[in-house]
């Protein structure tokens, strides 16, 4: 037999406000300039999203390791973000709904004459 419990604390409303545990009181910088020794972000080591152990993607923003071809936030650039019904796709935001080429999702092609319709190919046709 199993038994799960569940805890929530509050976060605290305003500086010094003592209501949330001491291990949740919100962003700390004395802990984010001392970072434990050997942690380093890639805008600090070049090349370290290339490394292939995981990273999410071969190109640097700002501190984290993103694939520009396909992030939505970064998409072919830093910073960019696609709208909504745009995917990244190829390093450019593209609507998923109505792009033949890429319909639903990045590289699914409807047959050829065919047509793309909320994300599906010959949609009522």
């Amino acid at each position: 037999m199993a038994m799960a419990t569940s805890h929530a604390f509050p976060m605290a409303a305003k500086d010094g406000d003592n209501h949330a545990p001491p291990w949740f009181r919100g962003y700390n910088p004395f802990l984010d300039r001392h970072r434990p020794r050997g942690f380093k972000t890639c805008d600090e080591v070049p090349g370290m999203c290339r490394g292939g152990w995981g990273s999410p993607g071969p190109d640097c923003c700002g501190r984290l390791c993103v694939n520009l071809r396909m992030d939505f936030f970064n998409c072919g650039r830093c910073g960019k973000r696609c709208r909504f019904g745009e995917m990244c796709c190829g390093g450019g935001c593209v609507n998923v709904f109505y792009d033949p080429n890429n319909c639903g999702f990045c590289g699914n092609r409807c047959k050829p004459g065919g047509f793309c319709r909320y994300g599906m190919c010959d949609y009522a046709s």
